[in-house]
């Protein structure tokens, strides 16, 4: 145990005349370029914004956290309903015409973000 400290702090009291640029160190740097690369790849893949749509509609089914929304060309459209919702006036029942602002959430569900009841 005391042999290896030695060695260990041997290799720490180096000088840096006595320390050679061998393979340890030219491939560390070019790791270490390499993990830079990615981190900026990586941030930049990520940078976009979420953009914010409306969706009008009457509501057809409510399902937990899910609404079916019937749009005016007639598709059926799904949304997700969360803890950061907001809804105005009130919370929307089977039947109401409904404006909708949805982003896209990371797991490309439509999230709703502010849903307006616009009555019967």
């Amino acid at each position: 145990m005391l042999d290896s400290f030695k060695q260990w702090f041997y290799f720490i009291s180096e000088s840096p005349e006595e320390k050679k640029e061998g393979f340890e160190v030219k491939h560390g740097k070019a790791i270490i370029g390499i993990g830079l690369c990615a981190l900026i790849f990586f941030l930049f893949l990520n940078a976009g914004e979420a953009q914010a749509a409306t969706f009008y509609g009457k509501i057809v089914a409510i399902e937990g956290n899910a609404l079916q929304v019937k749009g005016s060309n007639g598709k059926i459209s799904l949304f997700w309903v969360g803890r950061r919702t907001q809804f105005k006036p009130r919370a929307p029942l089977f039947g109401d015409r409904v404006k909708i602002e949805y982003m896209i959430d990371k797991l490309k569900r439509r999230a709703v973000t502010h849903l307006t009841v616009l009555g019967k």
